[in-house]
C-alpha cells in the first residue's frame, strides 16, 4: 500500500498545532483568578517598556538620518 508522505507530515503538524492550542486554552481556564493583578502589572510594564524603546529609536533613527545626511553631503563636496 502507498502512503503519501507529505500528508502524513501534514497531518503531525496538524495535531501537534492542535494540541498546543488545546493545552494552551486548558491551562488557561485552570489558571487561578487571583493572578490576574499580576498580569495587569506585566501588561503595564510592558507598555511602558515599548513607548520608551519606542521613543529611543525615534531618536536613534532621527540621529541616523542626520549622519547619512551629512555623510553624503560631505562626500559631494569632496567630489567637486
Amino acid at each position: 500500500m502507498y502512503y503519501d508522505d507529505e500528508g502524513r507530515t501534514f497531518n503531525l503538524a496538524t495535531g501537534l498545532l492542535f494540541g498546543t492550542l488545546l493545552g494552551a486554552g486548558l491551562a488557561l481556564l485552570v489558571t487561578p483568578q487571583k493572578r490576574l493583578p499580576d498580569t495587569r502589572r506585566v501588561r503595564r510594564t510592558a507598555r511602558r517598556v515599548r513607548h520608551g524603546a519606542e521613543g529611543t529609536l525615534s531618536a536613534l533613527g532621527s540621529r541616523l538620518m542626520e549622519a547619512v545626511a551629512a555623510g553624503i553631503e560631505d562626500a559631494w563636496k569632496g567630489a567637486r
